[in-house]
C-alpha cells in the first residue's frame, strides 16, 4: 500500500530485497487521509515499544506499521488489533503508526533490544544474522504453505529455507496501456501480442502534439530497463539457482545499446509531474502507455474506464529464445521480534492475523489500496479479482511473478545502479562499463556470501 510521497524515496531503497533500481515494494502516492471516526482509537504517538506489562489480566503486545497513504488503513489496523483484543482473554494488542522514515526505526529499535513484538519490514539479511527475528515455520501447514504465491513464501519471507516473516502486501508492476488510443492509432491491444521491440514501435506511432507514446520515469527509463527490461531477456542480475551474476553478456549489451538508441527518438515522456508510480501521466494524456505499479489500478479506472490494460512486462527479443514475460514480487512482510517478552503470544496474533483471517487480508488487500492478496485461496475469493485488468493481473503475477534473491541487496546492486547512470546519462562504453561493474559487483557478492554463510540453514 502507498506510503507517504514524502517516505516514497526511501521505500524505494527497500523494495524487493534491497535492490534499488527502482523495484518497488508496495508503495503509491499518498491520499488525502480521510478524517478518523469518533469512534477509531487514538493513534499511538510512542517512538518505541513499552515493554510488556499487564492489563488487568491480560499481558500487552506491540504492533507497529509505516505510514500507509490510503484512507482508512489506519483505521483498519486499529479495529483489527481491537477486534483480536476482544476475541480472547490473554492478550492486549496496542498499535503504532509512524509517518516517516519508518525502516530505521524499526532498526535502531532491534539494535536497541527494545523493539515491537510484532512489526513490519522488508526482511534483511542481517535480522537473520543477529537472531532479532522468530523463525515461523512452525505457523504453517505444507498444504497453507502451498497455497501463498509463487516465490513469495520462499523469497520474500524465507532465508535458507527457513521461514522468518509472513506477507503484508504484495504488489508488483507492469505496464499500462490506453486500448483507445492504441485501436486508433491501428496497434493491436492485447497485452499477450507484445514484446520491448513492439512496445517501442508503438510508442513511435502514438507520439503526437503534448503527448508522448511512453513513460518510463522521470530519470529516462534506466531503472525500468535496468531492472525488468534485463530479466526480459530471460537473464537475470544474480541468478536465483547458480547464485552468480548474469549481466555481463552480449545479450545485455544489446539491451543497453537498443535502448541508449531509443531514448534519442524523442518518444519517452520526461518532467512529468508525477513519476511512474502515480498514474497522472496516462490519466491526464501526457502519454500512451506507462510503467506503473498494480495499485495504481484504482486511480486508472475511474478515467479510462474499460479503455486500458495492465500487463507484466513483456519479452526482450535480445533475449532470443529465452525470452520471458516477468515482474517482480515485492511487499511489506511482518515479522515476531524473537526476544519478545511474550513471544507465544506475538506468535498467535501473527498467525491469526496473516495467515487464519483470509477475510482480513482480502480487506486490507483491496478494500483500501490494491493489491494481490498473498494467498492464491484469497484472490479466487475476492470479487474485485474476478474481472478485467484485475484477474488478468492475478493470472500473470502466478505465472510470471519472480523475487530477487536476498543476496542481491546490501552493497551488492551499488555498482550496478551506479553503472545505469554512466551508460545512460553519460552515455559510457557499455561492453568496458559492464565488465568493470560485474567486477565490482562481484567483490560486493563474495563478501555478501560471507555473511550469507553464517546464517542457519
Amino acid at each position: 500500500m502507498p506510503a507517504m510521497q514524502m517516505t516514497r524515496r526511501a521505500l524505494l531503497r527497500y523494495a524487493a530485497a534491497g535492490s534499488a533500481v527502482l523495484a518497488l515494494s508496495a508503495c503509491g502516492p499518498k491520499e488525502v487521509e480521510a478524517p478518523a471516526k469518533e469512534e477509531a482509537p487514538k493513534p499511538a504517538a510512542a517512538e518505541k515499544a513499552p515493554e510488556a506489562k499487564p492489563a488487568g489480566d491480560k499481558a500487552v503486545i506491540t504492533q507497529w506499521y509505516h505510514e500507509y497513504g490510503e484512507a482508512g488503513c489506519q483505521e483498519a489496523v486499529y479495529r483489527i488489533a481491537e477486534e483480536y483484543s476482544n476475541s480472547q482473554d490473554k492478550v492486549t494488542v496496542e498499535v503504532g503508526w509512524f509517518p516517516g522514515d519508518y525502516v530505521p526505526k524499526v532498526n535502531t529499535a532491534l539494535a536497541a533490544g527494545d523493539a515491537p513484538d510484532c512489526f513490519e519490514h522488508h526482511l534483511e539479511l542481517d535480522y537473520v544474522r543477529t537472531g532479532v527475528v522468530a523463525p515461523l515455520d512452525e505457523l504453517l501447514d505444507p498444504d497453507t504453505k502451498a497455497d501463498y504465491l509463487e516465490g513469495v513464501m520462499e523469497k520474500l519471507c524465507s532465508i535458507k529455507g527457513t521461514v522468518y516473516a509472513l506477507p503484508v502486501v504484495v504488489d508488483f508492476q507492469g505496464m499500462y496501456y490506453n486500448d483507445k488510443l492504441l485501436k486508433e492509432a491501428g496497434i493491436d491491444p492485447d497485452p499477450d501480442a507484445w514484446d520491448w521491440h513492439k512496445v517501442f514501435d508503438a510508442a513511435d506511432k502514438l507520439t503526437k502534439d503534448r503527448m508522448k507514446g511512453l513513460f518510463l520515469g522521470n530519470e529516462g527509463g534506466q531503472g525500468c530497463i535496468g531492472n525488468y527490461g534485463v530479466h526480459n531477456t530471460g537473464r537475470w542480475l544474480l541468478d536465483p539457482e547458480s547464485l552468480e551474476l548474469d549481466f555481463n553478456n552480449d545479450t545485455i549489451y544489446q539491451l543497453f545499446d537498443e535502448f541508449r538508441e531509443y531514448q534519442k527518438k524523442g518518444t519517452l515522456l520526461q518532467g512529468s509531474p508525477m513519476d511512474w508510480w502515480d498514474p497522472s501521466a496516462i490519466n491526464q494524456g501526457l502519454c500512451a502507455m506507462q510503467w506503473g505499479g498494480f495499485w495504481q489500478m484504482p486511480g486508472t479506472a475511474p478515467v479510462l474506464g474499460e479503455d486500458f490494460s495492465f500487463s507484466v512486462f513483456p519479452p526482450h527479443p535480445a533475449g532470443g529464445d529465452k525470452a520471458r514475460y516477468y515482474t517482480e514480487l515485492g511487499g511489506w512482510v511482518g515479522s515476531v521480534y524473537s526476544k519478545s517478552k511474550n513471544l507465544d503470544l506475538a506468535l498467535e496474533y501473527t498467525k491469526w492475523q496473516w495467515i487464519d483471517n483470509v477475510d482480513w487480508q482480502n480487506e486490507w488487500s483491496t478494500a483500501y489500496g490494491f493489491h494481490i492478496p498473498a494467498r492464491k485461496s484469497a484472490a479466487a475469493a475476492n470479487a474485485k479479482l474476478q474481472t478485467g485488468p484485475g484477474a488478468k493481473a492475478v493470472e500473470q503475477v502466478n505465472k510470471y511473478g519472480y523475487a530477487l534473491h536476498k543476496l542481491w541487496s546490501g552493497p551488492v546492486p551499488t555498482p550496478w545502479n551506479d553503472s545505469l547512470t554512466e551508460i545512460f546519462k553519460n552515455n559510457a562504453d557499455i561492453k568496458s562499463q559492464l565488465q568493470k561493474t560485474y567486477e565490482l559487483c562481484q567483490k560486493e557478492l563474495e563478501s555478501q556470501r560471507g555473511f550469507w554463510d553464517e546464517l542457519p540453514g
